[in-house]
């Protein structure tokens, strides 16, 4: 069963006391650039030995920091697992080369940490030979994770379909190559409308989403990851509770930080 990454604005999770005490979190590293504050409560936060800290390197949201920059603010931030950087549409060669890039300077500040890596291409077939490339390349103890974002818009059969169903049919197609073994997933982006696959997939290991702070929020349509108004709490958790109960999220439970039954 998978665990749920909450995403907030800045605001909320400086003034949400049941935020900051909520155990996994992701993060992206321009918002962490943005506000000094902000940076300082995750930097704290996962570092007591109690959070789960991911750190994204904002790739889907076209802001690509310098490899040097991401380096720097991992260190800083010293998260729980930190997002190879990739580039989205490329070939997967470069993508890789980038991610190895930062992958050896990382291992050698903190070698310990767990990392993410995001298979990229220019089609499906090469996306998946990326996956593959990365279950030998990483070993299972190494505790390394495969991401799976909403970035594969190389891989749409039309121009209006569901991110999801792209997401579901990569993940269909990586599972099927059963003659390697079979790193975790974690779902980068999930939506409000929960996707019954992830759950029912034993090797789906998180999940992320703004969206559960996005639907709290009054200012649904103006709302940004650096809105420096702060989400009602009472709100959140009912959203939050909601969209780990639609998508089988285990740590909601397990944390017995929501009192009563989701609405």
């Amino acid at each position: 069963m998978m665990n749920y990454y909450l995403i907030t604005n800045t605001a909320t999770l400086k003034r949400s006391q049941w935020a900051q005490q909520y155990r996994y979190h992701l993060v992206l590293s321009q918002v962490l650039a943005q506000s000094y504050s902000y940076r300082e409560l995750v930097r704290e936060m996962a570092q007591d030995g109690q959070h789960q800290i991911i750190l994204d390197n904002g790739a889907h949201e076209n802001v690509v920091c310098t490899l040097s920059e991401y380096l720097g603010i991992c260190k800083y931030i010293k998260p729980w697992c930190v997002v190879l950087p990739d580039l989205i549409g490329q070939s997967a060669a470069e993508s890789r080369s980038r991610s190895l890039t930062f992958l050896n300077w990382w291992s050698r500040n903190l070698p310990s940490k767990i990392v993410m890596y995001v298979p990229q291409g220019r089609c499906q077939r090469e996306i998946v030979d990326e996956y593959l490339w990365a279950t030998e390349y990483f070993s299972l103890d190494s505790g390394a994770l495969i991401g799976l974002g909403d970035g594969y818009k190389v891989c749409y059969q039309n121009p209006y379909e569901d991110p999801e169903a792209v997401k579901v049919r990569l993940l269909r197609a990586m599972l099927a190559e059963t003659a390697c073994k079979i790193l975790p997933f974690h779902i980068l982006g999930g939506r409000v409308k929960a996707t019954k696959v992830y759950s029912q997939t034993e090797r789906v290991a998180g999940i992320d989403s703004v969206d559960p702070c996005r639907q709290a929020s009054s200012l649904q349509k103006m709302f940004s990851l650096t809105s420096q108004q702060a989400i009602d709490e009472d709100a959140l958790k009912t959203e939050v509770a909601l969209f780990c109960c639609n998508y089988g999220v285990k740590n909601v439970t397990e944390q017995q930080l929501f009192e009563g039954k989701p609405k």
